[in-house]
């Protein structure tokens, strides 16, 4: 199926410690897989998770999950200060100003001056071991690769269309080849006769009449150019319905390029308005193509 590279997921979730976390991912296309993470600095193991998780669900594109984690107030309070760290500095303290005989004794505010105890433990301590905070990630980068499939079902409608079009256009241009070449017979025959007359030459030459129309016929046979034109887009087609995960979103950039190719060189060689008029609306679809192209993974 076509995935398309741009799409969008969120999550929230609680942990049982009191952490609300919340993830926003997007992503945009991208020539490979580029994840960038951005989360405070004290959850630096988040970004290595969370990379390994991008991986799992994505082949391309560059993604920017944002993390952002709050935590409720009383579980906040409750691990302010941590008890067991306290009660051994004051201990330690008491000794001390004991035995080196100092009056006043320990206060609170002597204790709080040591940060050992104002933190429990540190926040990747405490939450790495907690499936809520990769559950969390994982659910939206999941729900962005599923945006990214409804994305490309939309690329795929708009991808068939346009290869329909450029179809039946190159098969019209193959229908007015012959009317092309009988028409220049005619043309290059009414001018040799309008100046044989004025000249008083006699009989129109007809071998070399046909001579000339031949010269023509080879100077401006785009029959090769229309085989492969056909052969590419029945590939396209192939690459584009393929069920498969495979990324396919340079092999359709690379038979756009075919097809651009055959078109230019369609055009260069024909002297025919109705031709190039066909050619003209062919390289427009195929512009077309490439930018929906640029967004297949």
């Amino acid at each position: 199926m076509i995935r398309s590279m741009t799409g969008y997921g969120s999550s929230k979730a609680s942990s049982d410690l009191g952490w609300t976390i919340s993830v926003e991912c997007r992503s945009v296309n991208h020539r490979g897989l580029e994840a960038r993470v951005h989360a405070p600095r004290e959850w630096a193991w988040l970004d290595a998770k969370t990379q390994e998780i991008v991986k799992k669900y994505l082949k391309r594109g560059r993604v920017d999950v944002r993390i952002e984690l709050e935590r409720d107030d009383s579980q906040a309070e409750a691990s302010i200060v941590n008890e067991a760290a306290f009660a051994g500095i004051a201990a330690a303290l008491h000794r001390l100003a004991d035995k080196n005989g100092l009056q006043g004794g320990v206060t609170i505010g002597d204790v709080l001056q040591f940060r050992e105890v104002l933190a429990r433990s540190k926040p990747e301590e405490e939450t790495e071991s907690d499936p809520a905070f990769v559950q969390a990630v994982e659910d939206a980068v999941a729900q962005l690769a599923n945006s990214r499939i409804e994305e490309g079902a939309r690329l795929m409608q708009t991808m068939e269309s346009l290869v329909a079009d450029v179809h039946a256009r190159v098969t019209e241009v193959e229908k007015v080849i012959p009317d092309e070449v009988e028409d220049y017979r005619s043309r290059l025959r009414a001018r040799v006769e309008e100046a044989a007359e004025k000249l008083k030459l006699g009989e129109v030459d007809e071998s070399r009449l046909a001579y000339e129309v031949v010269i023509y016929a080879d100077r401006t046979a785009i029959a090769e150019e229309i085989q492969r034109a056909h052969s590419h887009l029945q590939k396209l087609g192939e690459v584009l319905s393929d069920e498969s995960d495979a990324v396919r979103g340079k092999k359709v950039d690379f038979y756009l390029q075919e097809l651009m190719r055959e078109a230019n060189t369609m055009g260069s060689k024909t002297g025919s308005t109705v031709i190039t008029d066909h050619v003209v609306e062919i390289k427009s679809a195929i512009e077309k193509m490439r930018e929906q192209a640029a967004n297949i993974e």
